[in-house]
């Protein structure tokens, strides 16, 4: 009877060890796609502030020196317009030049466009095949394009608003929520 109760004991600690590697199996798993959505979100939230502060200046500009002044924004880093940057926010760079870390912020000075490298790049799908890893934004002009070349003319045209868009089209095709899909 003694052997049977050491067996019984050993299959129970054997089916309690199976049953806990499942359930840290599952939390871990849930874990990483917290972490994903988090990025995402991360990523959205601060484009949306980016283009209130946007906004905000614009207003700002438009009241005190006028629409046309609106063309200095043109080619702006977007990041100027916070006080206080972001702490992944890591600074203004040339394309050789470019910082290799892994989710953080830059502004690229030769493209004009602020970018943001993926932290967990395999998860991430962009359009763009040079850079896959990379979010890239750039400032918009809202302008009336009289000549007809597709191109902002600060001579020929005038400015009517500036936004903040995505330079390729991008997604976290494993993050959840609803947003998780396709990004603009």
């Amino acid at each position: 009877m003694r052997a049977h109760e050491q067996d019984t004991r050993l299959l129970r600690l054997i089916v309690l060890a199976v049953l806990i590697l499942i359930f840290i199996s599952i939390a871990a798993n849930r874990i990483w796609g917290l972490r994903l959505a988090a990025e995402r979100v991360g990523v959205l939230h601060t484009v949306g502030s980016l283009r209130s502060a946007l906004g905000m200046k614009m207003s700002e500009v438009v009241v005190r020196e006028g629409a046309a002044a609106l063309v200095g924004l043109h080619q702006h880093n977007p990041m100027r317009l916070w006080q206080l940057p972001p702490p992944n926010y890591l600074g203004e760079f040339h394309t050789s030049e470019a910082p290799q870390e892994r989710g953080i912020w830059y502004f690229d000075l030769d493209q004009r466009m602020l970018i943001y490298r993926v932290r967990f790049a395999a998860q991430f799908s962009s359009s763009n095949p040079l850079h896959p890893d990379l979010a890239r934004y750039q400032l918009r002009a809202d302008y009336h394009d009289t000549n007809g070349n597709g191109q902002f003319d600060a001579e020929l045209e005038t400015l009517s608003g500036l936004d903040l868009v995505a330079a390729d089209h991008y997604s976290w095709p494993s993050a959840t929520g609803p947003d998780a899909a396709r990004q603009p």
